[in-house]
């Protein structure tokens, strides 16, 4: 049964879209650069009870689950500021070793990779999964995809460098841009989910609002301006080619927000990359999912000093998953 505050939290949100509608609506008939600037500032604006819901889900999982399969209490991380000085990000750090670093998606929060970060934890990494700037318990209002690599580049220069990186949904996009800059140079690194294409979530998001195709262009030369670069210069397909990183994509078949011929695609691109696709689990099940959650740890590996040394003791190995694992690694 659905509860009252769910119900009350769709009539909130169908309620402010209706009147964002009727608001750019009006707005672009008066002054068509301006409409487009402010649908801008929206796009660029996550929905902070959004991350909140994303919080409550991993909380409620989680007090479900209050063991796990050997009966041990589930480790909540420890967290962590991390700043530069201009910014500043809260995160979770599970296990010591060498970093493992967990990327969360648009309307989403670190802690939603916690099963993930555990599975590392456990093969002998440090892995930490932060808030991106206007997500979570992070400071910031707006946030755009650079912003979002440099917020990656910012956690791994304050980490000492990382050693595997596993990304969702956006946060793969924003992972994609911060390699392609060179300052990143994970062994390894997992997709979860990763879209690909920035003109269709802008002209879709223009549509949501109300706004006619013929607004397209001013609506993308708004959001560049805030990005500060081309939308199309963000395209995974095009940076992919020249990356090296070994890369593992994990899509499920039946994915609404982001179709699996996103993760197909990107697969031809990127250099070496495998994709191993999931049935039943959509968009987000994926990253609590027990089989994906080993699929990754096993991809990922024991960290690059401990490759061939005794292996710390972990949840145990699903044997279909392992298989998986075994013939990717043997490719």
């Amino acid at each position: 049964m659905t509860s009252n505050r769910s119900e009350k939290s769709t009539t909130v949100r169908s309620t402010l879209w209706a009147l964002r509608r009727a608001a750019i609506r009006t707005l672009h008939q008066l002054a068509p650069a301006r409409a487009a600037d402010v649908a801008a500032r929206w796009f660029v604006t996550p929905s902070r009870p959004a991350t909140a819901r994303a919080g409550a889900e991993v909380a409620r999982r989680e007090a479900a689950h209050a063991g796990d399969a050997a009966g041990r209490a589930i480790d909540p991380g420890t967290p962590l500021v991390l700043t530069d000085g201009r910014l500043r990000l809260a995160a979770r750090s599970w296990g010591t070793g060498a970093t493992a670093l967990l990327v969360h998606g648009w309307n989403g929060r670190g802690a939603q990779l916690a099963p993930i970060a555990r599975a590392l934890a456990a093969r002998g990494y440090r892995a930490v999964a932060f808030d991106h700037p206007a997500h979570g318990d992070s400071r910031g209002r707006t946030v755009t995809i650079p912003e979002m690599a440099d917020a990656i580049q910012m956690v791994s220069e304050q980490l000492g460098g990382v050693q595997a990186l596993v990304a969702h949904s956006l946060g793969a996009v924003a992972a994609t841009l911060a390699l392609s800059r060179g300052g990143l140079r994970p062994e390894r690194a997992a997709f979860l989910a990763p879209p690909l294409d920035p003109e269709e979530w802008v002209t879709r998001f223009g549509r949501a609002l109300g706004l006619p195709a013929s607004a397209d262009g001013d609506l993308i030369a708004a959001i560049e301006a805030r990005a500060g670069m081309s939308v199309s210069a963000l395209r995974p397909l095009a940076l992919a080619p020249a990356l090296s990183t070994e890369l593992l994509i994990v899509h499920d078949r039946g994915d609404r927000e982001v179709p699996l011929e996103n993760g197909e695609a990107l697969a031809q691109a990127w250099p070496g990359a495998h994709l191993v696709t999931t049935d039943g689990l959509g968009h987000r099940r994926l990253l609590a999912s027990p089989g994906v959650v080993e699929l990754v740890a096993e991809f990922i590996g024991d960290p690059p000093a401990d490759r061939f040394a005794a292996r710390v003791p972990g949840a145990p190995r699903d044997r279909h998953f392992a298989a998986i694992v075994d013939q990717i690694l043997a490719s």
